[in-house]
């Protein structure tokens, strides 16, 4: 009876939010929305149920089996081909669990506990969620995670879905010039925090020295100041090395 009750719950959370987010004929905005509904809704958090679904939605609490438990049912529900993968992360003797789906087509990773980065997401702005980690470009991924020996995936090679392709902010070659009118539309179009990443080593680290060491940040945070009146900025900046990434927030 207990065990009926929770699955009742669950389906009935997991239909209200489906009706929120999903975009019927558009997959990949769907999923998307579920992902970030997933990290806005839930913390990372031990507790009795955090390895499976029940710790998502009726506790707001779980650890990586939870998060990509529920990414799956939700996906699942919503029509889109989604796969549960178990194995270990980089850098730690803990396991690790992460998703594929199917859009368009070509498989893609989902990691929705490590778009999950709260520590460094509200360095930057409040509830900010991180894209990094929704269908990251898999030779960058890869180097993150290995799955258990035995489990047969599906070949993971597009990157037309990756966030940052889809939204005009992936860049293969440092240019000053389009990095600083990259930074001029974001502003201008209001948003707060800018964001932005480049497709190997080498562009990334060129990136970085001009933002930090030869005055592009300040060059940008002198355009902020001019566009909305201030006499000063606090911006806070933050990397991930990993995925070649750079976060700027302003207030």
């Amino acid at each position: 009876s207990e065990a009926r009750s929770q699955t009742e719950q669950i389906e009935k959370l997991a239909d209200e939010i489906l009706a929120e987010v999903d975009q019927k004929e558009n997959t990949y905005l769907t999923a998307r929305l579920i992902y970030e509904h997933i990290i806005t809704d839930t913390e990372y958090v031990q507790n009795e149920n955090d390895q499976n679904i029940a710790g998502v939605f009726l506790q707001n609490e779980a650890v990586c089996a939870g998060y990509a438990r529920a990414f799956q049912y939700l996906c699942e529900k919503a029509g889109i081909e989604c796969i549960y993968v178990t194995g270990d992360a980089r850098d730690t003797v803990e396991g690790h669990a992460w998703n594929m789906i199917k859009l368009d087509g070509e498989y893609y990773y989902v990691d929705v506990t490590y778009g999950d980065m709260p520590e460094f997401s509200s360095s930057l702005e409040e509830n900010q969620v991180l894209y990094d980690y929704f269908c990251p470009f898999p030779e960058e991924y890869e180097q993150l995670v290995t799955p258990d020996a035995g489990l047969v995936l599906p070949s993971c090679t597009a990157t037309a879905n990756n966030y940052y392709v889809r939204n005009a902010s992936c860049f293969e070659e440092f240019d000053r010039t389009e990095l600083y009118n990259y930074f001029v539309y974001q502003i201008d179009e209001k948003n707060r925090v800018i964001h932005f990443k480049y497709t190997n080593r080498e562009a990334y680290e060129r990136a970085k020295t001009e933002l930090r060491d030869n005055g592009l940040l300040d060059e940008l945070a002198g355009y902020f100041m001019d566009y909305y009146g201030l006499d000063t900025l606090n911006y806070r900046y933050g990397t991930l090395d990993e995925l070649y990434t750079f976060y700027v927030g302003m207030p």
